[in-house]
């Protein structure tokens, strides 16, 4: 993580979760706004294909939103609770754009 990501960011993003991501992330993001480091996807190789994503915030998550991912993470990758939350907390994770409607962000001034 960079040290202008670790600042307060100047600008919130999110994504907003459509109904496919709000049944698998619901219980998280029960507003279905998902906390991004930009609202432009990125492209990543998922498999043997590539795809959209967007990483998400976690800084901007409660302890409770992070306690809930975690465990789901852990759960859909059988790890540890406590290896999962490291890398979380380490890297951001990779939210696969299929899950979402759209982005939006705070910052209009991005827009003139």
């Amino acid at each position: 993580m960079s040290d202008q990501e670790k600042q307060k960011r100047r600008f919130r993003h999110w994504a907003f979760l459509n109904a496919a991501g709000k049944k698998k992330f619901g219980d998280v993001f029960p507003d279905g706004l998902v906390p991004v480091v930009s609202m432009i996807p990125r492209f990543a190789d998922v498999g043997d294909h590539c795809e959209g994503v967007y990483l998400v915030f976690h800084d901007e998550m409660s302890e409770d939103q992070i306690r809930k991912f975690v465990k789901m993470l852990a759960g859909v990758f059988g790890a540890l609770e406590a290896a999962v939350k490291a890398e979380l907390l380490k890297d951001r994770v990779a939210l696969r754009e299929r899950y979402v409607d759209g982005a939006g962000t705070d910052g209009l001034p991005l827009f003139v």
